[in-house]
């Protein structure tokens, strides 16, 4: 990245907004008019003008759109057209965060906004636009990263089985740890929890049946655990793996023993075995407001 054109974008990609009708289209006007002024060539006063006129492109496709999508990487690729583009629109999208809504710039949104960017990058590098081409390209990486614990036949068969977002969404090294959750799970229900981002992630591997989200996410609330953003792939042969990121409902920290409990209650509500309602009203009862359950197991068990 030229520090130059970084410096100019830092300091003129919002110059439209003096006046206040104006939009992001009226200040790529006048970023035209000041790249030409200062002398700038014209590959780098396009690439300036661009990403004045784009600036809210990226934090708003990661927000309103599913950025595991085909489509929707496509649509960023055409509108950026090359990686220098994306770059300083990133290094915008970053700094506009940090400096005018730091309340607002959470992590959840930091890291879909970060993956779209990482996600438009490869394709942009690959040379190939075609999303196609990318698929194939991460199919190559999962089979590279993870051919020396699982034979090549069966992670052609697993990838193949699962729609093509999957392999966009899904980062190689991480394909192979869902490969030995999906063994784990055969014929019932695998929890996982871990941490990515800065954000804990939750990882349900199950058999397809109606409802699976809702029942998950009412398992969570019995617990203290809100979820704000997922995604979930369904395997040709009913095998589904749900991917959740959540946090403590009450604003504090989630630790082992409720995750433990967590474990537990997922698979019986899957099963049925687990009525939400009921456990819902009983946790409410027995809980003082305002307390989470850190270091309490005062609720009526099983």
């Amino acid at each position: 990245m030229d520090p130059d054109e970084l410096l100019l974008v830092a300091l003129v990609h919002e110059l439209g907004q003096v006046h206040p009708e104006a939009d992001e289209s009226a200040g790529a006007i006048l970023v035209e008019r000041f790249a030409s002024r200062v002398g700038l060539d014209a590959e780098a006063a396009q690439r300036l003008t661009n990403v004045t006129a784009l600036q809210s492109l990226l934090p708003t496709i990661a927000s309103l759109r599913d950025i595991s999508e085909p489509q929707v990487i496509a649509e960023v690729l055409e509108a950026v057209g090359d990686p220098a583009t994306l770059h300083l629109l990133y290094f915008v999208t970053v700094a506009d965060a940090r400096a005018t809504d730091l309340a607002g710039c959470n992590a959840w949104k930091a890291a879909l906004t970060r993956t779209l960017y990482v996600r438009v990058l490869e394709h942009l590098r690959a040379g190939a636009p075609e999303m196609a081409s990318a698929t194939v390209l991460r199919h190559e990486a999962a089979l590279a990263a993870i051919e020396g614990r699982f034979s090549r036949d069966v992670i052609d068969t697993h990838l193949q089985a699962l729609p093509p977002r999957y392999l966009l969404a899904i980062r190689p090294e991480t394909i192979g740890e869902y490969f030995a959750l999906i063994d784990e799970a055969v014929g019932g229900t695998v929890t996982r929890h871990d941490r990515a981002g800065g954000m804990e992630r939750l990882t349900v591997v199950t058999h397809d049946r109606p409802g699976i989200l809702s029942l998950v996410v009412g398992a969570l609330a019995v617990n203290d655990i809100s979820v704000f953003g997922g995604s979930a792939y369904t395997r040709d042969d009913g095998v589904v793996i749900e991917i959740l990121h959540v946090e403590d409902a009450l604003g504090g920290t989630i630790d082992e023993t409720r995750w433990a409990r967590t474990g537990d209650d997922i698979p019986l509500a899957l099963a049925g075995e687990f009525r939400i309602d009921e456990r819902l009203l009983a946790a409410r009862q027995v809980r003082p407001q305002g307390r989470s359950f850190e270091s309490s197991d005062d609720r009526p068990r099983r």
